[in-house]
């Protein structure tokens, strides 16, 4: 789908909003599904895109996917896309209204232009408006009952996982890739009792100092070094902690 944060609204009507099989963070990328699909009737976000935004992995997206679409709150189909160097490609959509991804099935998927978007099919019949009320047209300001409607928000971890990237571009001088393993290795470590943003800071200064210790014993290079080198980091600032304490008693004797 793009990294763009969508430009509508969320909506969330009570039956899915009230709907005990469902887990909460399934409720929220229903939410999230409707916003994407209110354009053209359907979207084609991967697991990896809702894994990056939710900061979670595509494993677990897979499964709220699944419940929803075991519910019938959700519809997907898969298209096959063959490009004259060879290359296959595979695209899932995704659709409120299973008559409009019926629409998808109809069309020819045999394209020859490697330079075709991620997203190719266009011009797909769709009303915006349904039985269920699952879509609105912001324009219009649409009245929806009992449907709770929602401007798309990003967590306050997920803003904080991209703050980390800027911190490490900051202090490093370098930037990260901005990869959905680094973004989990980012929410693992805030995940840490006491952790947060600003002691993150704290350990990308750390880590940088100890890249320039002439007897550094380890190497950190991205936020996943760093999760798995946390206790060696922390057990060389304690090191040079105690040899600063012992030069400064020194000195005044």
């Amino acid at each position: 789908m793009g990294k763009d944060d969508p430009g509508y609204y969320a909506v969330i009507p009570a039956n899915v909003r009230y709907d005990k099989k469902l887990p909460a963070n399934a409720k929220l990328l229903y939410g999230e599904i409707t916003a994407l699909c209110n354009k053209e009737g359907y979207c084609w976000a991967t697991n990896e895109y809702f894994a990056e935004l939710y900061a979670t992995s595509e494993k677990t997206v897979s499964r709220w996917i699944k419940i929803l679409k075991d519910r019938k709150y959700i519809h997907c189909t898969n298209k096959v896309f063959r490009y004259e160097d060879g290359t296959i490609k595979k695209i899932r959509y995704i659709g409120m209204d299973k008559n409009v991804l019926s629409e998808l099935d109809k069309i020819e998927f045999d394209h020859t232009d490697k330079n075709v978007l991620d997203h190719p099919v266009k011009n797909v019949p769709y009303n915006n408006t349904n039985s269920n009320n699952t879509n609105i047209n912001i324009d219009t300001k649409v009245s929806m009952g009992d449907a709770l409607v929602i401007e798309p928000v990003r967590s306050q971890r997920s803003l904080d996982i991209d703050e980390a990237f800027v911190i490490w571009q900051e202090v490093m001088g370098y930037p990260l890739a901005v990869a959905n393993k680094e973004r989990m290795s980012i929410n693992s470590i805030l995940s840490r009792k006491g952790m947060d943003i600003d002691k993150l800071r704290l350990m990308v200064r750390l880590v940088a100092e100890s890249q320039s210790d002439k007897y550094k014993r380890f190497s950190i290079s991205s936020y996943t070094d760093l999760l798995y080198k946390t206790n060696e980091l922390m057990a060389w600032a304690r090191e040079k902690q105690a040899q600063q304490r012992s030069s400064s008693n020194a000195v005044r004797i």
